[in-house]
C-alpha cells in the first residue's frame, strides 16, 4: 500500500521492514518527480521572466531523462542482488553530484564567458540547456555503471584450466 498522507504509518512500516522494495522505489520516484516538476523553469514562481519555450524543452529532457535513468538504475539493482536501491541512489548520488557540479561549470563558466564577450547573440538560456544535454545523462549513466559495481558480486579470480 501506499500511503500519500499518512506518515507515521508509512514510517512504523519502515521501521517494521515492511515495506516492500518496490513501493520504496515508487515512494523515491514520487519524490523525485515533484522534485523535478516543483524546480523546472515551468514552474518556478520565483522567476521574474516567464519561461521560454527553450525552458520548457531543457525542462521535459531533464524530467524524461531523469525518470528513466532511475528506472533503469532500478532494473540493474533488481538484476543484481536487489538489496538497498533508495540507499545506494543517495549515496552514490552524493559523489555524482559533486562530478556533475564540475562537469556543469566546466560548461557553462566557458560558454557565458563566450556568450558575454565573443557572441552576445546566444541567449543565455542555450547555455544552460546545452549544459542539461551533457551533465544529466552523465549523471544518470555514472549512477547506473555504479549501481552496478554495487548490486553485483565481485568478480574473482578466473581459475587455470
Amino acid at each position: 500500500m501506499i500511503y500519500f498522507m499518512d506518515d507515521r504509518k508509512l514510517a512504523a512500516e519502515l521501521r517494521d521492514g515492511a515495506v516492500p522494495s518496490l513501493n520504496k522505489f515508487i515512494y523515491f520516484m514520487l519524490a523525485t518527480i515533484w522534485m523535478l516538476i516543483s524546480s523546472s523553469a515551468s514552474f518556478n514562481a520565483w522567476d521574474y521572466e516567464p519561461p521560454t519555450r527553450l525552458d520548457r524543452f531543457a525542462d521535459l529532457v531533464v524530467f524524461v531523462v531523469s525518470v528513466l535513468g532511475f528506472i533503469l538504475c532500478y532494473d540493474i539493482n533488481r538484476e543484481g542482488d536487489d538489496r538497498d536501491y533508495i540507499e545506494r541512489v543517495t549515496c552514490l548520488g552524493f559523489p555524482i553530484f559533486v562530478q556533475v557540479t564540475l562537469l556543469g561549470g566546466l560548461i557553462v563558466v566557458p560558454g557565458l564567458l563566450l556568450r558575454q564577450y565573443v557572441y552576445p547573440e546566444i541567449e543565455k538560456d542555450l547555455v544552460f540547456f546545452i549544459a542539461n544535454l551533457v551533465v544529466v545523462p552523465y549523471s544518470f549513466w555514472r549512477l547506473y555503471t555504479a549501481i552496478r559495481i554495487a548490486a553485483f558480486p565481485k568478480p574473482g579470480p578466473e581459475k587455470a584450466i
